[in-house]
């Protein structure tokens, strides 16, 4: 059977690891039955594990593992076409999941900068009005000023290799390092990264935001 080009009425089904393929697959005949013509699908691509919403995303090559298996996907598209249903996809390409250790291709940016291959993928204002963000990234990650956060020891250091990860307390030279490659707007409590930023560290604060 083949579905409508233009919905008649449409079923929205928010995938996660307890809503998976397989089980929209079963769920189909049942929304055909109701007059269903197509499935609006949330975003399935492999996001942050855990992930309720999918838009999260960090890989936008593969499904997302924690919903199901490209042959569970088959099977739900078979099922679609079965019963005469299409499928609408949500797909928000600046959706996804940063400020982590997971997203290859941000790291990759906060790495080399606009030297990076991704480096328009993300919509980044490389020549800012401001002199000081010129060819740098503003990251709001900090609740409060920058040396209030440092002096609490709330800011640490963390380098993340094959997810063996060593953690460190800010000392004295770890200080020095971050004052010379970053640069912070207490007023909104952000961080600069600078774009020859050499290694792929994360930085990140404890307090609330």
């Amino acid at each position: 059977m083949k579905a409508p080009s233009i919905p008649d009425a449409v079923y929205r089904l928010q995938f996660n690891r307890d809503f998976t393929f397989s089980r929209a697959a079963e769920l189909v005949p049942y929304l055909a039955s109701l007059g269903i013509s197509h499935c609006y699908a949330s975003p399935y691509l492999r996001a942050r594990p855990g992930s309720t919403h999918g838009y999260d995303i960090i890989d936008h090559h593969h499904l997302n593992p924690e919903i199901g298996t490209p042959e569970d996907y088959e099977r739900f598209v078979a099922a679609l076409h079965e019963n005469g249903m299409g499928q609408i996809l949500d797909i928000v390409p600046n959706h996804m999941g940063i400020m982590g250790s997971d997203n290859a291709w941000w790291l990759d940016v906060l790495e080399n900068g606009q030297a990076s291959t991704y480096a328009t993928y993300f919509d980044i204002d490389w020549e800012a009005l401001t002199e000081e963000l010129q060819g740098k990234v503003l990251v709001p990650v900090l609740g409060d000023q920058y040396g209030s956060v440092l002096d609490r020891g709330e800011l640490k250091l963390t380098f993340d290799k094959q997810k063996a990860s060593s953690i460190s307390s800010i000392s004295s030279t770890a200080s020095r390092l971050i004052r010379a490659s970053i640069h912070v707007f207490s007023a909104q409590g952000s961080i600069l990264w600078r774009r020859n930023w050499g290694r792929r560290m994360s930085i990140f604060s404890n307090c609330k935001a």
